[in-house]
């Protein structure tokens, strides 16, 4: 490069030191370091930054492996809970069916073989019974409620019968009830207001509860039944009484199995 060009080239800074005002040239190279340091500070706040997400990223990942660990852990121990309860009912429902087949050879059966030879003079070789229960799941099969001689049986009742068999319980015994609870509450809530300083209120509902005996909660009981409206009896035994238009069908074929019970065996 030639003299010229390189004064011409050095011509706009020389023209910036003698146009900008004293010291400026010192503070732009100073704001110049100082931008600088800044810039490696933040380039290493920025790596570090990186660093430590990475860090929390991989320990995220740690974390999650350990969390589908645990899940599986604990569907493993549930399964596990599972089978075990699975087995403690079986055993428990075998206990229950092997103690009232044992009721039922051990207690029932002598009760009934001793009251028909005794009471009603039935020799030994005629004596028959069949036992009629509710058709409840907690029940054993009817074939293991057999005496050994085949005599002495039971019998399930048709399913969905409660209806009609049971009258009672179709609205009258919970029309006892509520008609017994409003004497009941009567009995222990009401309590006369007196002249008294301060309210005994409570006090008074305490000893009223406290006095409630069985014989103030028989007289409530006959009440109760007393106000039950004859209505109320007749809806719930119209079915049985007069015949339920489903229980033919009901017990359709209930009649030829307990014909076919009496001709067994003898």
């Amino acid at each position: 490069m030639s003299e010229e060009e390189a004064g011409a080239a050095a011509l706009p800074t020389l023209l910036l030191a003698v146009l900008s005002p004293p010291g400026t040239g010192v503070r732009t190279r100073q704001a110049a370091k100082r931008q600088e340091f800044e810039c490696e500070g933040f380039a290493d706040d920025m790596e570090r930054t990186r660093d430590r997400d990475g860090m929390l990223r991989r320990r995220l990942i740690d974390l999650e492996r350990e969390m589908k660990d645990i899940r599986d852990r604990l569907g493993t121990l549930e399964r596990e809970v599972d089978i075990l309860k699975t087995e403690k009912d079986v055993w428990k429902n075998a206990y229950n069916d092997l103690h009232k087949q044992d009721v039922f050879h051990k207690i029932i059966v002598p009760s009934i073989t001793k009251h028909q030879i005794t009471e009603l003079k039935t020799t030994p070789h005629n004596v028959k019974a069949l036992i009629l229960l509710d058709n409840a799941p907690a029940h054993p099969a009817k074939e293991d409620l057999v005496s050994r001689d085949g005599r002495i049986r039971c019998m399930f009742l048709p399913a969905n019968t409660t209806s009609i068999i049971q009258p009672m319980d179709q609205g009258v015994i919970q029309a006892v009830k509520m008609r017994y609870r409003r004497h009941f509450m009567q009995e222990i809530l009401c309590v006369t207001l007196t002249g008294e300083e301060g309210d005994t209120r409570a006090q008074r509902t305490i000893a009223n509860l406290k006095r409630y005996n069985l014989k103030t909660a028989i007289y409530n009981l006959e009440n109760a039944w007393k106000q039950v409206p004859p209505s109320t009896t007749a809806n719930a035994w119209n079915p049985l009484l007069r015949g339920h238009e489903d229980m033919r069908e009901v017990f359709e074929g209930f009649d030829r199995e307990v014909r076919e019970v009496k001709e067994g065996p003898g």
